[in-house]
């Protein structure tokens, strides 16, 4: 979002393979702290994925609404990231009430895909010092870390929320099962 965060691109600011990257990265980091946590979560991985995404959209939806609707480019007063919050707030909350969201998970995931992220961020830092440049919006930030990376506080917010969210609803659209043991093999 060139409001937020403006990086140089490859291809351009709408069609950025380091921002699919960047994604596909951190959902993939986001559930390790879960998998090591419970190394034997078993999943039922579908036929086809025509449930899990139906289970995903049906809770991602209503926190895309959410955002967009308290977002000022959208119809609202707050800046992107802090309507990513209240849409990350929503998505919890509905799955809260599908009985489908778990503080320890929330927490598991939250608190370590943020440590790693602040890793990740510390390393950006150290190959690119001026990459904190690529944070456009400075005066509508909460409060920028004043030691390196220098980043705003509202990222690493992000982290958390985005890993306690994350985790819990991929766990939910593909109907995962936590197990502490290895599951036993049929006789």
């Amino acid at each position: 979002m060139p409001e937020y965060w403006q990086p140089d691109h490859l291809i351009g600011p709408w069609f950025s393979l380091e921002g699919m990257l960047f994604s596909f990265g951190n959902g993939c980091l986001v559930m390790m702290p879960v998998a090591m946590r419970w190394p034997y979560l078993h999943t039922l991985f579908p036929k086809d994925l025509v449930d899990p995404l139906r289970r995903l959209t049906m809770i991602m939806f209503p926190g895309l609404a959410a955002s967009l609707l308290v977002w000022e480019s959208g119809l609202g007063w707050l800046t992107i990231m802090h309507a990513t919050f209240f849409g990350f707030a929503v998505i919890a909350l509905v799955l809260w009430h599908k009985g489908c969201f778990s503080v320890e998970i929330a927490l598991t995931a939250g608190i370590g895909f943020a440590l790693l992220y602040g890793v990740e961020t510390l390393v950006w830092h150290w190959i690119v010092p001026e990459f904190n440049g690529f944070w456009a919006a400075k005066d509508t930030y909460w409060y920028s870390l004043p030691f390196p990376p220098g980043l705003p506080i509202e990222e690493y917010i992000w982290a958390f929320g985005y890993g306690a969210v994350w985790a819990n609803l991929m766990l939910h659209g593909f109907d995962a099962r936590l197990q502490k043991q290895a599951p036993t093999k049929p006789t």
